[in-house]
C-alpha cells in the first residue's frame, strides 16, 4: 500500500503509525462541523422489512421481524466469528402503483418469453420434420447412384413421390433399366 502526501511517496512500512486519539475534534468550532442528522422519514422506507440482530439474536435496528416469518437470513461474519444477523421478510402487499405496474410488466414479459420459447420449440419440430421429409428421398437417390456406380443395375428406387425428387428417382430407375438391357445385349 502506498501513501501520497505533498508529492512524497511512502510505503505503508515507512509511514509512522498515527495514534488512535489523534483525530481532530468534531463539534461547533471544528472544521468539519457537527455531524448532520438525517431528516426523519414521513413514511417508512419502501422495500422489504429488514432488521439487524446481534449474535445473541437480540434486535438492534430496522424492522423487528417475527423469526417464524423470516424468509432470508444472512449471518454477518467478522474475523471468522458471527457478530450478527440480517433478517429480511418479503413484502406481502404491493402498495404503490409503480410496484403494481412493474409486477404486471414482469408478468407480461414472462408470458412473452414463454410464448417465444414455445414458438421456437414448434419451429424446431417443424424444421426437423421437414428435414426428414426431404433427406430420406435424397439418401435413397444417393444409394441408387451408388448401386449404379458399382454395376448393380437390378436395384430399383421405386419412387412414390410426384415432385422433383420423385422424377429424379424415376429417371435413375430408367437409367438402371437401360444399362441393364445394354449389358444383357452385350453379353449375348
Amino acid at each position: 500500500m502506498r501513501h501520497v502526501h505533498k508529492n512524497i511517496v511512502q510505503t505503508a512500512a515507512q509511514c509512522p503509525p498515527r495514534p488512535i486519539g489523534d483525530n481532530p475534534p468534531l463539534g461547533p468550532g471544528s472544521q468539519l462541523g457537527p455531524p448532520r442528522r438525517r431528516p426523519p422519514f414521513a413514511s417508512p422506507p419502501s422495500g422489504p422489512p429488514t432488521g439487524l440482530y446481534s449474535a445473541a439474536q437480540q434486535f438492534i435496528v430496522g424492522a423487528d421481524i417475527d423469526h417464524t416469518d423470516v424468509r432470508i437470513s444472512l449471518p454477518i461474519i467478522f474475523d471468522d466469528q458471527v457478530v450478527g444477523y440480517l433478517y429480511s421478510s418479503p413484502i406481502r402487499d404491493i402498495e404503490s402503483s409503480s410496484a403494481t405496474a412493474f409486477s404486471q410488466q414482469q408478468r407480461w414479459t414472462s408470458m412473452g418469453i414463454g410464448l417465444l420459447c414455445l414458438l421456437l420449440a414448434s419451429a424446431s419440430a417443424i424444421a426437423w420434420w421437414l428435414s426428414r421429409f426431404l433427406l430420406i428421398p435424397v439418401k435413397q437417390v444417393m444409394l441408387g447412384v451408388s448401386y449404379l456406380s458399382q454395376g448393380n443395375y437390378d436395384q430399383r428406387l421405386s419412387p412414390q413421390r410426384t415432385d422433383e425428387l420423385g422424377q429424379l428417382m424415376a429417371n435413375i430407375d430408367h437409367l438402371a433399366l437401360t444399362l441393364s438391357k445394354n449389358r444383357s445385349a452385350k453379353n449375348r
